[in-house]
């Protein structure tokens, strides 16, 4: 603190039931885990306030996507520019990856945390399609298994089995797409490999009904 090692004899130390009542857990949490463990860390109130407003906008980013989940159509298919954004999200995930392997090197990691949060605002926002925003969202979701941050805004809304009724969803639609096209090879493929996971798909004329066999 204040370029001085915290000691009990000097009495600049401070305890973690005082900063919660400042600060939240998770802002703390944040904050520590942004810089690497075998640097010194400053401790400072701007510090902290900086990894709350970090927070936020992580916070924020989850919210969007959650939103864009529910408010975008299914869009087939991608074009240039989407796949060229859908490999860069897969890229994004790769650095967060390699930097938390290069002896938990979590302060190189947020830099791609960072570059995600910019492409959802940036790009996802302007013009959301289906599969970028649930590949955006769940690689966040893995950034957050390892920071562990943003759980109760992962545990809410689309998340868990609900997310796994969103990804059906998802494909039974991509497979009526197809059907109605009369490409009859894609939907027969679908509807086995959704068997095989104990899903039965029952084709209707003008519509298609799953039942989740026990």
């Amino acid at each position: 603190m204040s370029g001085e090692k915290m000691s009990k004899s000097l009495g600049n130390i401070i305890i973690l039931k005082e900063v919660f009542r400042k600060w939240r857990p998770e802002v703390i949490r944040l904050w520590l885990t942004t810089i690497h463990y075998r640097k010194p860390i400053e401790f400072s109130e701007e510090s902290i306030s900086q990894a709350e407003r970090t927070y936020s906008r992580l916070a924020s980013t989850v919210h969007t996507l959650k939103r864009l989940i529910k408010e975008s159509d299914l869009d087939y298919p991608l074009n240039s520019e989407d796949i060229k954004l859908l490999k860069e999200i897969t890229s994004i995930g790769e650095g967060f990856y390699e930097a938390v392997d290069d002896v938990f090197n979590t302060s190189k990691a947020f830099s791609y945390v960072y570059r995600l949060t910019t492409l959802v605002f940036k790009e996802l926002t302007a013009k959301p399609k289906r599969a970028l925003v649930m590949k955006a969202y769940e690689t966040l979701r893995e950034f957050n298994r390892v920071l562990r941050v943003l759980n109760k805004y992962f545990e809410e809304g689309v998340g868990g089995e609900e997310l796994i009724d969103s990804l059906i969803d998802l494909i039974v639609k991509v497979r009526q797409i197809r059907r109605s096209g009369k490409e009859y090879q894609a939907p027969v493929w679908i509807r086995s490999e959704l068997a095989k996971l104990g899903i039965k798909l029952v084709d209707y004329k003008d519509r298609i009904e799953r039942v989740i066999e026990e």
